[in-house]
């Protein structure tokens, strides 16, 4: 999830929601989609 919301509790909220990762606030270029994006591709290969 990537979101301009970042207080704990909307963390809490969109992972228990089905969230894989939560990103929210100001993201630097290496938390950007395209990082998550191997970690998506490893889940689906389990």
């Amino acid at each position: 999830m990537l979101t301009a919301r970042c207080e704990p509790t909307d963390r809490i909220i969109g992972l228990e929601l089905g969230a894989d990762d939560y990103m929210g606030g100001q993201l630097s270029l290496e938390e950007t989609p395209g990082g998550g994006l191997t970690a998506v591709i490893r889940l689906a290969r389990a």
